[in-house]
């Protein structure tokens, strides 16, 4: 009877450790929110600038790829990859990076690093080769919601607001 007290006593602390830490969160979740943003390619199903869409929007990418410079994209459908590649560092350690990449189709648009800060409220994407998605000051991106299928981002720049919603893609 003593075991079966303490069973009951662990499953309460693991049931209220699993807090919802999204306000859109649909479920208690085991996992960090870490693990749940690279389970899923994500896939942009709306791009509002202060609540309008923009979506559809055509934006010109500065970065060269394939061999040709000043790329067209619209937000609409790109596909986000959050990755965490482990290696081994010149002395032999195990080092953790973290990096994101962008496509359009098969097409890859950039990458960069990625991380959250402010205890898991916020993302931070950085791109590399000169790839921002605004600025480097709006790099830190407000999560909203996050979920197996959803995921929501916001961040204020230049007095706008900007958000970004995705749907759970297909590796």
């Amino acid at each position: 009877m003593e075991n079966f007290k303490y069973i009951i006593v662990l499953f309460v602390a693991v049931l209220f450790g699993c807090k919802k830490k999204y306000p859109e969160d649909d479920k208690r979740s085991l996992k960090k929110p870490e693990k749940r943003l690279m389970e899923n390619i994500w896939v942009v199903t709306d791009y509002l600038v202060d609540g309008q869409d923009s979506s559809s929007k055509v934006y010109f990418s500065s970065i060269v790829v394939g061999g040709n410079n000043g790329n067209s994209f619209v937000f609409k459908d790109l596909q986000f990859r959050f990755k965490e590649i482990k290696d081994k560092g010149y002395d032999d350690k195990i080092i953790v990076l973290k990096s994101f990449e962008i496509k359009k189709q098969s097409e890859l648009l950039g990458t960069g690093s990625w991380g959250l800060i402010n205890n898991d409220d916020n993302v931070f994407i950085k791109g590399g080769y000169g790839l921002y998605l605004f600025d480097p000051s709006a790099e830190s991106w407000k999560i909203i919601e996050l979920t197996k299928k959803k995921l929501s981002i916001k961040c204020l720049f230049n007095n706008k607001e900007y958000q970004l919603k995705f749907k759970k893609g297909e590796f």
